[in-house]
């Protein structure tokens, strides 16, 4: 870490860790905030990552494909 020397004491070691840790988080809880609010904003707190149609998606980005390999699915018999 910036500022630790070797030859500090370990009451010294402690203050700059503690200083450095009370720094760090509050950038990760304002890094949070910014995200959580973003996603409340926009997905009114679901999740912004689902799909809600898996048939569409997988016509959508997968079609001819898709249907050329579900077309086995049934054939167990």
């Amino acid at each position: 870490m910036k500022g630790i020397k070797k030859n500090m004491t370990t009451a010294q070691r402690i203050a700059i860790i503690k200083r450095h840790a009370e720094k760090f988080n509050k950038k990760i809880q304002k890094s949070h905030r910014a995200n959580t609010q973003y996603q409340d904003r926009y997905d009114n707190g679901g999740n912004i990552n689902s799909w809600t149609d898996e048939s569409k998606y997988a016509e959508q980005y997968y079609g001819e494909r898709m249907r050329q390999t579900t077309w086995h699915d049934d054939d167990w018999g």
